[in-house]
């Protein structure tokens, strides 16, 4: 039998300039495991909607509406397969279907202002926050995961539209480069 390994690829031609420090920073994240768990009865994860926790596998775990959440994990981490979930869970791998992308830098916000109308405020959405709200008019979820300390914002959205949130985001933060 030959054992299959798909690669995920990526949506984006990110056209960043490389070498200098910048303020802020876009990182193209798509190949990360991207992966949707539904439940209607048990919750399947003790995050909360609009919530997020890191899982002792790596993976991260977002409440992204009631009894839905988004389970994300770089392509080494453990995702739900190592996860011990409620009997009527179900989990829908959207790892081809999902871009992602990770923006990251202390004026972040202020990009992330310019295209999206949801208050960013630490006070509004501090770290561990999720959101699903329209960026740059596509319909995207937000998750505030700060970066060891850094402000830090992930970015999922539907793969087809990855290049152009891409280069909307970049454009936003065109002056902190």
């Amino acid at each position: 039998m030959v054992e299959w390994n798909p690669v995920a690829r990526s949506p984006f031609a990110l056209r960043v300039p490389s070498g200098e420090k910048r303020e802020v920073r876009l990182v193209d994240c798509t190949p990360y495991t991207k992966q949707l768990v539904r439940s209607r009865g048990v919750d399947a994860f003790a995050v909360p909607h609009g919530r997020t926790e890191t899982t002792a596998g790596g993976a991260l775990v977002v409440g992204t509406a009631p009894g839905e959440w988004f389970v994300l994990a770089p392509p080494e981490a453990s995702s739900t397969t190592s996860l011990d979930l409620a009997a009527d869970a179900h989990v829908i791998d959207l790892t081809h279907g999902r871009a992602l992308l990770r923006l990251t830098g202390e004026r972040s916000d202020r990009v992330l202002q310019k295209l999206c109308a949801v208050d960013l405020h630490d006070r509004v959405t501090p770290n561990h926050t999720a959101f699903r709200s329209s960026v740059a008019k596509v319909v995207t979820d937000v998750v505030r995961e700060d970066d060891d300390g850094e402000r830090s914002y992930l970015l999922l959205s539907e793969w087809s539209v990855g290049q152009y949130l891409a280069d909307a985001v970049l454009d936003a933060g065109a002056r902190f480069r």
